[in-house]
């Protein structure tokens, strides 16, 4: 019983020096981001993307005295053809994706950030044959770079440019049932301590 009592302030001595390197910055928001296959050079391989699929969804993230960024995403992966009523949804995509957020503040200013980061998630997509839906669970890759402007205190606006790679681990044949490559351009509003 006395031991008990003496393992929460022992932990909490122990982890005082990490508590106090940890610097409160990071923020949380809305990211709204498309498919731009269009921006992809000519030296790339086939992209494989339609170039109608909105990405909407939440974030959250840490960062560090050194600039490191750490944190996790969520988004609902949606083609514009299922919001048209009577579309030809071939090849159409519904889905969503979730995982973790790692980067580096490149440059941290008063008022504008500028980082570079990795979204790693995993998740469940379906794509629309022309006769039936076919579904994966599916892998996500996507480096992007991000610019951030604080227009106050505790609110930023930021656009970014990535290119997700996103392909089938299940079921069938491995990043070869489904895979898309493409470019993507993203906008967040993003809510924390910009000073």
């Amino acid at each position: 019983m006395y031991a008990r009592r003496l393992l929460l302030p022992a932990l909490i001595f122990a982890l005082l020096p990490f508590l106090i390197a940890a610097r409160s910055g990071g923020a949380g928001g809305i990211l709204f981001g498309i498919e731009k296959p269009d921006l992809a050079a000519s030296y790339l391989p086939s992209i494989g993307a339609s170039g109608s699929v909105e990405q909407l969804g939440g974030f959250g993230y840490g960062v560090d005295r050194e600039g490191f960024i750490m944190g996790g995403f969520g988004v609902a992966l949606l083609d514009q053809a299922l919001l048209v009523p009577g579309a030809d949804l071939t090849g159409a995509v519904a889905g969503g994706l979730g995982g973790m957020v790692v980067g580096q503040r490149l440059i941290d200013g008063r008022r504008i950030d500028l980082d570079l980061g990795l979204r790693l998630g995993l998740g469940g997509v379906a794509r629309n044959d022309g006769n039936a839906w076919r579904g994966w669970a599916v892998a996500c890759v996507d480096p992007y770079v991000e610019l951030l402007v604080a227009v106050s205190p505790w609110m930023a606006l930021s656009a970014q440019l990535g290119f997700q790679v996103l392909g089938n681990f299940a079921p069938g044949r491995s990043f070869q049932d489904l895979l898309v490559r493409t470019p993507i351009l993203g906008f967040a509003i993003s809510w924390g301590s910009f000073r």
